[in-house]
């Protein structure tokens, strides 16, 4: 099982971690987390990996592990989500509100909603195989074929443009934002809270986005 990040702001995903690892073996992989190994030293902590290590890891590993930086803000979670669907990674992922109007669980991905739920989990899918396979390709399928960076554009242009309705706020607040800066359906960036239904030029909360990815 991997897990693929930083410790967290406060180090929240470092204690959680280090739960997991009591019970699972766990490799996490990135920066930031030197100062917490003297707290947790049964971390199994290795270097950051790029597009190619992380399309490896999510590819071969049983469990892509997701953890949030917040788990209370309806739809805000890392791109680490997308990103470990499209390289058709099994990805177990805390649950935030909302999750369910975007993924299924148990079709596209797995999640829980504490850290005892997790461990049932990572348990219950360890041992089934052909679930975690199904889900995978269910997910990775879910992720090119209507999370991409153009399927976001096209659906902002489209409200912008009055083609479509906005079925969410993220929407409302990106295409009243559009039109406040005469962009008349002409992409522009897009900071803060992107919450996975949006496409941002990733920096703040840009969330949730599968850029094309070779599998």
């Amino acid at each position: 099982m991997v897990f693929i990040g930083g410790p967290g702001v406060h180090g929240q995903r470092a204690e959680f971690l280090a739960r997991v690892s009591e019970h699972f073996e766990t490799e996490i992989y990135g920066v930031g987390w030197d100062e917490w190994l003297p707290r947790y030293p049964k971390l199994r902590v290795k270097p950051p990996v790029k597009s190619p290590g992380f399309r490896h890891l999510c590819a071969t590993s049983r469990i892509v592990l997701g953890l949030n930086q917040v788990n209370n803000d309806a739809l805000y979670f890392s791109n680490r989500t997308w990103l470990s669907l499209a390289c058709r990674g099994f990805h177990l992922t805390h649950y935030v509100p909302g999750l369910e109007t975007v993924l299924e669980d148990g079709k596209h991905l797995a999640w829980y909603e504490d850290s005892a739920e997790c461990l049932d989990k990572i348990d219950a899918y360890l041992k089934d195989a052909p679930a975690r396979e199904q889900i995978a390709e269910a997910g990775c399928a879910l992720a090119h074929e209507q999370h991409q960076y153009y399927h976001r554009m096209a659906r902002i242009l489209d409200i912008v443009r009055g083609e479509a309705t906005p079925s969410l706020g993220i929407e409302r607040d990106v295409a009243a934002l559009m039109r406040n800066h005469g962009m008349n359906g002409h992409g522009g960036h897009n900071n803060g809270h992107a919450n996975g239904h949006v496409a941002g030029h990733g920096h703040g909360h840009a969330n949730g986005h599968a850029p094309r990815l070779s599998t």
